[in-house]
């Protein structure tokens, strides 16, 4: 064999043993593999898999929650994979990059990345791509909702609203029902924004469903803890805070039972919290029933906080139980 053929294969070997590693979730390892693949890759004048290589750098760089080194990654591979004149791949990075960069909070230059990744794939005619493009486009917009401007702001929102219609479209059209479910749920996010809770129902409604159908637990118990967010803050604003209350425990009730059965511990606490918020909330008066069933949730979420080392979110737990226990002492 040639030195050049040595040099491939060593590196080919690398990239190999670097999937692995990152596969298993050895972050540190796989850097270093892609690392040193990518730099005998540029040796050699493999630019397409050296390419590759600063692809896998970047993902690996976001596992590792190093954004700022991801969007180099990332950025190197987009100029390399236009040299090669593989416009999929590039689109491909494109994407990624507008993902580093919304890691790092810069949500106008990702939404660029996004806009040209979208551009290139249409070109291409790959609408599961388009789609994804458009969902993250619409994420960044619905986090500039935080401007100072409020104009800007209501723009960002409504673009958000526009952008998920659009991907949702599209994955209908492809009966892609998993990313369907995706852009529901994030465009709930939008309705509840704008305090238009019955449509934000109906949209995690209509994602709890795909979830039933596919046998998706998690993301059932997910979205009904949702769902009791939702009817909770809809309760504060409502002229039947009672009913919807009730409707919001009951979400919480069957969010619990299925994040227990999954021995999700984390979600199982989050959620038996809110519901401890829930019973609160619908209380009459001083119903000893209620408060003592807030309190019977507060214990479940402070044992399984405390156990985990949650310390923030146990201190938030335990002041509301104590808070609960007073008033039940109180005459």
């Amino acid at each position: 064999m040639t030195q050049r053929a040595d040099l491939l294969a060593q590196a080919d070997g690398l990239l190999e043993l670097g999937d692995g590693h990152y596969d298993a979730e050895r972050w540190p390892e796989a850097l270093r593999c892609f690392q040193v693949c990518s730099d005998i890759y540029a040796q050699i004048g493999e630019r397409a898999k050296e390419a590759q290589s600063h692809s896998n750098l970047g993902f690996t760089h976001r596992s590792l929650q190093q954004p700022s080194l991801a969007a180099e990654a990332f950025r190197r591979a987009v100029d390399l994979f236009r040299k090669v004149g593989d416009h999929a791949e590039e689109g491909n990075a494109q994407g990624n990059l507008g993902l580093a960069l919304s890691d790092q909070g810069l949500y106008e230059l990702a939404i660029e990345h996004f806009e040209e990744a979208e551009r290139i794939h249409r070109s291409l005619s790959d609408l599961g791509v388009v789609a994804y493009s458009l969902s993250n486009s619409a994420l960044a917009h619905f986090n500039l909702r935080k401007v100072d401007d409020t104009k800007a702001a209501v723009a960002h929102l409504l673009m958000a609203h526009k952008l998920w219609g659009s991907a949702l479209t599209m994955y209908g059209y492809l009966h892609d029902t998993k990313n369907e479910c995706m852009v529901l749920e994030h465009d709930a996010a939008y309705f509840e924004e704008i305090r238009e809770y019955s449509n934000a129902e109906s949209e995690l409604s209509q994602a709890l469903e795909i979830c039933k159908q596919t046998g998706d637990r998690v993301g059932e118990a997910r979205i009904l803890h949702r769902l009791g967010n939702v009817m909770s803050r809809w309760a504060v604003s409502s002229d039947f805070p009672g009913a919807r209350i009730g409707v919001a425990v009951r979400y919480y009730l069957e969010s619990l039972d299925i994040f227990e059965d999954c021995h999700d511990a984390e979600d199982t606490a989050a959620v038996a919290f809110d519901l401890a918020r829930a019973y609160f909330q619908r209380r009459e008066g001083k119903s000893a029933s209620d408060l003592a069933r807030a309190l019977e949730c507060c214990a479940k979420a402070l044992h399984i906080y405390e156990a985990s080392g949650n310390l923030q979110a146990a201190h938030d737990v335990r002041a509301f139980k104590a808070w609960l226990a007073r008033l039940v002492d109180s005459p």
